[in-house]
């Protein structure tokens, strides 16, 4: 059966180190512990969450800085953290995309630090070089939202760009599609503006890296090394 996997198109990926992710509980600065998941999601991810949970004091957050990694697995670990009523969290300038997003999107409650940036897109496999969607691992990332609470608008739009793209998750967001979370820059949810366009971080040089696309795909298909020749990718 093949392996979905999700990868962060931005040329930031090149730069960053792949890896499978580290997952443990460290001091949180507001007292107690948190989870700090670092890394590439793969699958078993979900039993190191169980461990790191098992710790004393037990943690009550997860924060998370990923590129992605594997859809199966991703659903698994963001069902551990609705289960265990875990809040997520992406540090400021932190980059948390692709299988990580969903992952973030199990929080409870959910935030973004600023200049923080998350974002999703639909599920591929790697066919000879080239990413084609696959309709199984889409459809079990739309069930699974559902599972979450989002309704058939939310789904569409968090899935709806193609595997050579990403949905960033914007403040607009928080009330257009009812994707609710809490971010540095803004005191509440209900007072909370939307940014600029000139202002937000979309605009800036570094992230105009996101239309990499297929090159980024591709290359971190090879750093991870989970898509034979041949076989498809997400």
């Amino acid at each position: 059966m093949p392996r979905f996997a999700l990868a962060l198109l931005a040329a930031l990926a090149l730069s960053a180190p792949v890896r499978a992710a580290e997952i443990k509980a460290v001091p949180s600065p507001s007292g107690g512990a948190v989870v700090e998941l670092n890394g590439i999601v793969e699958p078993g991810d979900d039993a190191k969450l169980a461990a790191a949970l098992a710790t004393a004091p037990r943690p009550h957050a997860i924060r998370l800085s990923s590129l992605g990694g594997n859809v199966q697995a991703a659903l698994a670990l963001g069902e551990a953290v609705r289960r265990e009523g875990l809040a997520t969290t992406v540090p400021a300038r932190g980059v948390c995309a692709s299988a990580c997003g969903l992952v973030w999107l199990a929080g409870t409650p959910r935030a973004m630090g600023e200049d923080a940036h998350v974002g999703l897109h639909a599920a591929y496999l790697r066919r000879n070089g080239v990413s084609v969607e696959t309709g199984a691992a889409n459809a079990l990332i739309g069930a699974y939202l559902g599972r979450l609470g989002f309704d058939d608008r939310a789904i569409v739009y968090l899935t709806s760009a193609a595997p050579d793209e990403m949905t960033w998750i914007l403040p607009a967001d928080r009330q257009r599609y009812g994707i609710a979370y809490e971010s540095s820059s803004a005191p509440t949810l209900a007072s909370a503006a939307a940014p600029s366009p000139d202002d937000h971080f979309l605009t800036k040089p570094m992230a105009l890296a996101g239309a990499i696309a297929s090159a980024a795909v591709a290359a971190v298909d090879r750093l991870m090394g989970h898509v034979p020749a041949g076989a498809g990718a997400h």
